[in-house]
C-alpha cells in the first residue's frame, strides 16, 4: 500500500532531493495520512506513465512490455485488499514497513503472475524485482536474489530481443515505477531522474531527466511528451470518522 500523508509544515520541495528518498520521507508513520493507493493500482499508473513515454522519452517498447508494466504488482493485491478490510481500526502500512517475508512473497506471486502471459513479461518483472532486493544481509532478500538470478541467467537467451532492448524496458519499468510511487504519495518534487532503472548501479551514467510534482501537475523538462496527457490512479481517502472511500487521483502532463 501506498500511504498519502499530509505534508509537514515547513516542507518545501527541494532541487536537490532524490525522488526515492523524498518517497520513504513521505510514507513516515509520524504524519497525518489523507488516503492510500494500492500496489496493483500504483502499477496500473506505471503503466500509464510507460505507454505516455513510450518512444518519447524512452525508445519504442512493446505493447507486451507496457502490459508488464502496469501487472507489476499484481502480487501485492492479497494483502493489499486485507489491509483495507481492517483500515477502520488500524490504517494501512505502507509497503516500505513490511517485513522482508511478506515483501519476497508478493515479488514472487507477481513474478507468477507475469509467468501466466509470456516470458517476456517474466524476465521483466523478474529482472525489476531483482534490482529492487535490498542487500542488507537478511536471508530472505538473500535466497531471493540468488534464485531469480539464476532464472534470468537461464532465461534470457530465450527471449528474442537483444541484451540491449532488455535493458532498456526493465529500464522503463523502473522509471515509471519509481515516478508513480512518488504521484502516489502526493507530496511535491523537483529532482533529476536517471532515464533507466533507478535500482541498477548504471543509472548513474544514464541521461538525466527534470521532474517536478506540484499537487495535480507533472512537470517534465523534455518537448518530446504530449503535453496535456491525463494519468490518474484509482485509490481511497480518507474521511472524518477514520474510514475510507473510493477516489480517483489525477495528474496532467505539462
Amino acid at each position: 500500500m501506498i500511504r498519502r500523508a499530509a505534508l509537514p509544515p515547513a516542507y518545501e520541495a527541494n532541487s536537490a532531493a532524490e525522488l526515492w528518498a523524498n518517497f520513504v520521507e513521505s510514507q513516515s508513520t509520524s504524519t497525518p495520512i489523507l488516503g492510500c493507493i494500492s500496489q496493483p493500482a500504483h502499477a496500473a499508473l506505471s503503466g500509464r506513465l510507460a505507454a505516455s513515454l513510450n518512444g518519447k522519452l524512452f525508445s519504442e517498447v512493446p505493447e507486451e512490455v507496457i502490459a508488464a508494466i502496469g501487472n507489476h504488482d499484481a502480487g501485492w493485491a492479497q494483502p493489499d485488499l486485507a489491509a483495507l478490510e481492517d483500515a477502520e481500526r488500524i490504517f494501512p502500512l505502507s509497503f516500505i514497513s513490511m517485513p522482508a517475508a511478506i515483501s519476497v512473497s508478493a515479488w514472487r506471486r507477481s513474478i507468477a503472475e507475469a509467468q501466466c502471459r509470456s516470458p517476456l513479461s517474466t524476465f521483466v518483472v523478474r529482472s525489476h524485482f531483482c534490482l529492487l532486493a535490498p542487500r542488507d544481509g537478511d536471508a530472505e532478500h538473500e535466497v531471493f536474489r540468488k534464485q531469480v538470478t539464476e532464472h534470468l541467467q537461464r532465461t534470457a537467451p530465450e527471449i528474442a530481443h537483444s541484451a540491449a532492448d532488455r535493458k532498456r524496458f526493465v529500464d522503463l519499468l523502473g522509471f515509471c515505477d519509481l515516478l508513480s510511487l512518488q504521484l502516489c504519495s502526493g507530496w511535491p518534487v523537483e529532482v533529476q531522474m536517471p532515464l533507466a532503472h533507478p535500482a541498477d548501479p548504471l543509472s548513474k551514467d544514464a541521461e538525466q531527466l527534470t521532474i517536478s510534482i506540484e499537487g495535480n501537475t507533472l512537470h517534465l523538462d523534455k518537448g518530446t511528451v504530449d503535453l496535456g496527457t491525463r494519468i490518474f490512479a484509482d485509490g481511497w481517502a480518507r474521511t472524518e470518522s477514520g474510514g475510507l472511500h473510493g477516489r480517483r487521483y489525477e495528474w496532467t502532463i505539462r
